[in-house]
């Protein structure tokens, strides 16, 4: 064979073995990559969309007689029997679903029921309050309130409670019953801010009530970051913020009366046992300055949520 046809063969076997890698290429959606892209969260999943999932689900959705259905939100700061709700909800098909139930029972667990399955009773929690408080006889009120709701579990043996104790906890850790919020805060941290900011985008377009209270963590740790990487000092406050986002979700529709289970809860265990949520919120604040700017930063919230206005929040 003669040196020129060593060299067409050797160039013919080159370009095929090209075409060959390209055709590769186009088959794998051109990823060179070893590691398979992030799938995006898909919508169904970051909504509360409960459409089709357990006929439990759907009952408990239902409204009764002329009443409109209740979003789930609603349904866990109002319900008197989380026991119920946690039944209806454990079985969701969507995240969003999964965590009304784990709210359910984190409500309940550790407080009214122990480490090891036994039930912890009102007088016990009782007698860890301050001796001399204002508000004591208004935060044994809010325990008694909190124990009554939580009753249908103490139903359960204690190898039941320890069991789904495990089980709830389990998927939370893995990521299966997290609020939106939560989701999109999960990406933070993994470092993926693009699927971060979409879940947080979808969020506000839903205009989800209780899913925009769930985002306040992702907007504290999200505003966070982008202080740090300034240069120059800033005056951006990440905790009146991310209070804000939950203001904004009682002014949007989410339950926040003074008998709620998240105004119960804050009366409870930390002694806000004024108003509703909302006035046990600024409770938290220092001072009044703090209260008008995170009551005025609400009103910027919930203005870009009407219009979608993603650019107002910085997403």
């Amino acid at each position: 064979m003669s040196a020129k046809k060593l060299i067409v063969g050797s160039c013919i076997f080159i370009i095929a073995a090209i075409l060959l890698i390209l055709g590769g290429l186009v088959e794998y959606g051109g990823h060179t990559d070893e590691r398979p892209a992030a799938a995006p969260p898909a919508k169904g999943n970051i909504i509360f969309s409960f459409a089709n999932t357990s006929p439990h689900t759907s009952k408990a959705l239902a409204g009764s007689g002329n009443s409109a259905p209740q979003s789930p939100g609603n349904l866990l700061e109002t319900t008197n029997n989380l026991r119920d709700l946690y039944e209806s909800f454990k079985d969701s098909n969507v995240p969003a679903g999964r965590n009304i139930a784990y709210r359910a029972w984190t409500a309940c667990f550790p407080t009214f029921i122990g480490p090891e399955g036994r039930p912890v009773t009102v007088d016990s929690l009782l007698r860890g309050l301050p001796v001399y408080a204002e508000n004591n006889e208004v935060r044994r009120a809010a325990y008694r309130s909190l124990h009554q709701r939580c009753g249908g579990f103490a139903l359960l043996s204690r190898e039941e409670a320890l069991r789904i104790t495990r089980q709830q906890q389990d998927a939370w850790n893995k990521g299966e019953s997290l609020a939106p919020g939560e989701l999109a805060t999960k990406y933070l941290r993994d470092g993926e801010l693009e699927y971060a900011l979409m879940v947080a985008r979808d969020v506000i377009a839903s205009k989800d009530a209780f899913a925009t209270s769930s985002l306040h963590d992702f907007v504290n740790q999200f505003l966070v970051r982008q202080v740090d990487a300034q240069s120059e000092p800033s005056r951006e406050r990440p905790d009146l913020r991310s209070l804000a986002f939950s203001i904004a979700a009682c002014q949007i529709g989410l339950e926040c009366g003074a008998d709620s289970l998240t105004a119960l809860q804050l009366c409870a265990n930390t002694g806000q046992c004024e108003g509703g949520v909302v006035d046990r919120y600024l409770q938290t604040l220092p001072n009044q300055a703090d209260r008008d700017a995170a009551l005025m930063e609400s009103k910027r919230v919930v203005d870009a949520i009407q219009s979608g206005n993603m650019r107002a929040l910085g997403f």
